[in-house]
């Protein structure tokens, strides 16, 4: 009797371990797509991929949404949750960054029963960080913050000084932030004339100066006409009548359109 019982029992848990396994499941789903039945083979699919059973499955149904095999509907929504899902299986590895790939370029597009969502596609640009910049999703869903932050990791001072210059989304202007950051960038004083123009907008036109002949110097023909005019006006600068016509004769050179027209008009007068 006890032996018959054993039997019975090793017998049912056997089958029921053969009916559990995800790798049964999967290749019934295989045998009943070639069949053509579609609904059955998805059920199975989903049960073979069921808490990251078998890697192929997930990648049937990724498949099978995204282009729409197996008789199914194109929907990215579930194909980017069958994505995502593969994505966050570890010992799921092939296909990996690109499948989150695709997962960013379908959020920052949208289609197909997926809304466009910008936080998503810079969430998973930061999880695959080598690969595209989270900051200007960030940027694109208006969280100018998470901008801020994802641009630090990269060290794009510049794009963060442009946030706080002009004060975009959530971050409230700071132009002395933004100077802080233009310096940052300023290495091979590309930003010196913008720096001088922040001074000038804070009131602080020694320092503009500073800039603005630091750029100059370096062949700016805008700053040059911007140093020329401070020394007309003696703005910043001692008033000085000849480095203004320095100055504004070096921008006129340079190609400066209106440093040109004050000196044809100056000609004329004379």
């Amino acid at each position: 009797m006890k032996k018959t019982f054993l039997i019975c029992s090793l017998f049912a848990l056997s089958f029921v371990g053969f009916a559990q396994h995800p790798h049964h499941d999967y290749d019934k789903a295989k045998k009943e797509e070639s069949k053509g039945n579609y609904s059955k083979a998805i059920s199975l699919y989903k049960s073979a991929a069921d808490g990251c059973g078998v890697c192929d499955a997930y990648i049937a149904l990724v498949d099978a949404y995204e282009y729409g095999y197996v008789g199914q509907s194109r929907n990215w929504q579930y194909s980017v949750n069958y994505m995502s899902r593969y994505y966050n299986c570890d010992k799921c590895t092939y296909n990996n960054d690109e499948y989150a790939k695709k997962i960013i370029h379908h959020y920052a597009n949208g289609g197909y029963g997926l809304s466009r969502n910008y936080s998503m596609a810079a969430y998973w640009s930061d999880k695959i960080y080598k690969y595209y910049d989270a900051a200007k999703y960030y940027e694109l869903a208006g969280y100018y913050d998470y901008a801020i932050v994802e641009y630090k990791k990269i060290n794009d001072y510049s794009s963060i000084a442009y946030i706080y210059r002009y004060g975009k989304g959530n971050v409230s202007k700071n132009l002395y932030s933004a100077i802080e950051y233009y310096e940052k960038a300023n290495g091979s004083g590309k930003y010196n004339e913008t720096i001088g123009d922040i001074y000038e907008e804070l009131g602080r036109y020694a320092n503009a100066v500073t800039y603005y002949t630091n750029a100059a110097n370096s062949g700016d023909k805008d700053a040059m006409l911007k140093l020329a005019k401070y020394y007309r006006n003696g703005k910043g600068v001692t008033q000085n009548d000849a480095q203004y016509e320095y100055w504004l004769d070096k921008s006129a050179t340079a190609g400066n359109k209106e440093a040109l027209e004050i000196k044809n008009a100056m000609n004329q007068i004379h």
